[in-house]
């Protein structure tokens, strides 16, 4: 038995040093020696070991709407290899931003997010479409996907850790997107190779940036974890899949009995807009965990219900919020906050939790490249009249 592990030790060191290391096609090889000693414990997946996972888009779509034609589809703009960005807060402060860095970010981010726009753009109309129609649809999709994947997109010169959060991002919407031009199916077909590798590319070196050992393990851990979830269903890969489960556990166990989350209390005024943004994490990662069968991320009266009430209460009057970090609360963005709601029609689709109800009835539609688009085409419920939601977190 120990001589046996011991030669899997030594084949697996020798695939990780081997020259055929070389071959590997994008530019996180550093993380293939990692990767080989993993896979030994069942870490990692292998295509013996590729298990279905169901995504939330295996429910039928929410609201229909008349199908829209795509046309013809364009040709796909060129991939985007390097995005070196930094944060738009002075260092080691969430109060302060540089006007300067908000529009070298934005300058440095709209090739991508058009990008990442006009996919699901077209992945809603896809959505919509049945027969040939729905199949030109998709292939418009994969066609851009695959030029991307291609491309070696966003597998360039990333910056640590800002670039790494947009990629991270970026992951999550393009695994969604993959996943809604199959809505309705249980089992969708895999993606062609090249995206599946440029997929699996973009995922691997979450598993290094955000460790079980992390110190901070405030939000962008939990879209870590979603980030990996999501590239698992679409891969079939069961050791992402565990992997970002078990960071939106961690995520679910930093709520406290008040519903709020203590690493995000201290962004100062951002305090109430970064538990939104959590939230929107943690329900979704609950509802592919849902769709898998398993309830108890959802179940009510647990953590992520106190925090979405949390959020909702705070919308409604943020003074507690205030009263908790000593700052007005303001929004991240210029735009406002409402795409960081759009979680909660899938929330409501699931739980039908009446206390989502004024918030989808107030800011219905919600349209989000992060959450692949129109999200409430592509989940919302029918809901009757009642009270309307109203924040002005979102006007300030």
């Amino acid at each position: 038995m120990r001589r046996a592990f011991a030669i899997r030790i030594k084949a697996a060191a020798a695939v990780a040093h081997s020259p055929a290391k070389l071959l590997w096609p994008f530019r996180e090889r550093r993380f293939l020696s990692w990767i080989a000693i993993l896979s030994l414990f069942g870490g990692l997946a292998t295509p013996s070991a590729a298990e279905t996972f169901r995504s939330p888009y295996a429910m039928s779509p929410g609201l229909r709407h008349q199908p829209k034609l795509l046309g013809p589809c364009s040709a796909p703009p060129p991939p985007l290899r390097d995005l070196v960005i930094e944060s738009v807060f002075v260092t080691g402060k969430w109060n302060d931003k540089v006007p300067e860095r908000e529009a070298a970010r934005r300058a440095a981010t709209q090739p991508l997010h058009n990008y990442l726009a006009r996919l699901a753009s077209m992945a809603n109309v896809a959505l919509e479409l049945q027969g040939d129609a729905q199949e030109a649809a998709r292939s418009c999709v994969l066609r851009w996907m695959s030029a991307w994947a291609e491309g070696g997109a966003l597998l360039g010169d990333v910056s640590w850790p800002e670039g790494h959060y947009e990629r991270k991002w970026s992951l999550i919407a393009l695994g969604e997107i993959y996943l809604q031009i199959y809505a309705g199916q249980a089992d969708p077909p895999p993606p062609p190779k090249p995206v599946a590798d440029w997929l699996r590319a973009m995922a691997t070196p979450l598993l290094q940036q955000y460790p079980d050992s992390a110190s901070q393990k405030n939000n962008h851990f939990y879209w870590a974890g979603l980030a990996a979830i999501v590239a698992a269903t679409v891969l079939k890969d069961p050791g992402f899949y565990q992997w970002g489960h078990h960071r939106i556990e961690a995520g679910l166990a930093d709520i406290d009995p008040d519903g709020f989350l203590p690493l995000e209390l201290k962004r100062g005024q951002y305090a109430l807009t970064y538990h939104a943004a959590s939230a929107s994490a943690l329900v979704q990662a609950a509802a592919f965990a849902y769709a898998n069968g398993d309830k108890r991320l959802l179940m009510k009266g647990g953590p992520l219900e106190r925090l979405v009430h949390r959020v909702f209460l705070g919308l409604s009057d943020p003074s507690v919020f205030e009263s908790k970090t000593g700052y007005t609360q303001r929004p991240v963005s210029s735009s406002g906050e409402r795409n960081n709601l759009g979680w909660v029609e899938l929330y409501y689709r699931i739980t039908r939790d009446p206390q989502a109800e004024p918030w989808i009835r107030g800011y219905r539609p919600f349209n989000t490249i992060w959450l692949g688009g129109n999200i409430s085409d592509a989940f919302g419920a029918a809901i009757g009249l009642g009270p309307i939601g109203k924040t002005e977190l979102f006007d300030r």
